[in-house]
């Protein structure tokens, strides 16, 4: 375990991935960068010519790995959760990282059960970093889900298999410095932001209380200032009051500072999601 540990150590540094909650697109521009792409179910009958072993595979697994001639295709189900969909992506961009078995096909819950248990502790501990866990003393699969969007099943699996005290190592102590700055640093410029935005505010309704001569800066952070959003210390989403993943949240009006360093929670506001 502790190996895999430090291999998904070593995967975010060398990426340079220190965002919490990991996002599916992140993980899709790595597969991209490795020559590979994404193809959804829905779009997988374009190569069935190709690759006839794919489309008995549709009804049965959720994702699949092919190793072409010159290409890595990941086949994803469109009938996934979000979560569940960061998950099993995971678990195929562990396959490709820890460079499994290319016997042309590698399928989530195949009869290679040493890969496959692999590809999920990679998964496990990618989307949620036990260094992380570690010293924030997160010790419930909720704790874990809530700070990291890890699915609660396996974040059970992840606390049940993480020894009581875990080692520290030079890669745990980098990535965690990495992921500690990057959460300081998006603070930093929403505690610069947040004053200015009052303050464009303030002198709107001090000089043009009509509102006919807004600017159109001044006429968004109006509009904005009557939603408020939720953010968590560590988390790059917003969230509305009532989402699960709101928990130990504090408020923020939707302006275009907060638009610029979260995205759209994918849960409560499915609308907004890139995803």
């Amino acid at each position: 375990m502790f190996e895999m540990i430090e291999e998904t150590y070593r995967f975010r540094l060398e990426n340079k991935i220190y965002e919490l909650p990991l996002r599916f697109e992140t993980l899709l521009a790595y597969l991209r960068r490795q020559g590979g792409d994404l193809v959804p179910y829905s779009k997988a009958s374009a190569y069935f010519v190709q690759y006839p072993e794919v489309e008995p595979l549709l009804a049965s697994l959720e994702a699949f790995t092919v190793f072409g001639t010159g290409e890595v295709l990941v086949f994803l189900s469109d009938e996934l959760s979000h979560a569940r969909r960061l998950f099993v992506f995971a678990h195929e961009v562990g396959h490709i990282y820890l460079k499994h078995a290319r016997h042309r096909l590698l399928g989530y819950r195949s009869a290679a059960e040493g890969q496959e248990a692999d590809a999920d502790r990679f998964a496990r501990c990618l989307i949620a970093p036990p260094c992380l866990l570690e010293r924030k003393k997160l010790r419930t699969p909720e704790e874990v889900t809530a700070l990291t969007q890890l699915l609660q099943e396996e974040a059970e699996l992840l606390l049940a298999e993480l020894p009581a005290e875990l080692p520290e190592s030079p890669l745990s102590r980098k990535l965690y410095r990495r992921l500690s700055s990057r959460r300081t640093a998006v603070r930093r410029v929403l505690l610069a932001a947040l004053p200015l935005s009052l303050a464009a505010l303030c002198l709107q309704y001090l000089l043009f209380p009509s509102g006919a001569l807004l600017t159109p800066l001044i006429r968004s952070l109006q509009r904005s200032a009557c939603e408020t959003v939720y953010v968590t210390v560590s988390g790059e989403h917003y969230h509305r009051a009532d989402c699960y993943y709101a928990k130990n949240a504090f408020p923020l009006p939707l302006d275009e500072t907060t638009r610029e360093l979260y995205e759209p929670c994918a849960f409560c506001f499915p609308a907004d999601s890139p995803e």
